[in-house]
């Protein structure tokens, strides 16, 4: 797991290895929990191309919490 500190609003970006691939989360270190505000599952693939295999990340899905929404979380999240 890797974390590292964001924007000048404290908030920090977490990336976590799950079985399927990774998820990429929003959170606030100043909170007692680690609930992630926003996240971003990135799905591990293998991909053929003719006689090539080729391995990528497919976007499993965004999410934001409802009370954390229309704040450009969930673009964080994928930018990172």
């Amino acid at each position: 797991m890797t974390q590292t500190q964001d924007h000048h609003d404290g908030l920090s970006i977490r990336e976590r290895r799950t079985k399927d691939g990774w998820r990429v989360e929003l959170i606030d270190p100043t909170k007692q929990d680690d609930t992630a505000l926003s996240w971003c599952a990135v799905i591990d693939l293998n991909v053929r191309m003719g006689a090539t295999s080729v391995r990528t990340g497919g976007i499993g899905g965004v999410g934001t919490h409802e009370q954390y929404r229309r704040l450009g979380y969930s673009t964080r999240v994928m930018d990172a």
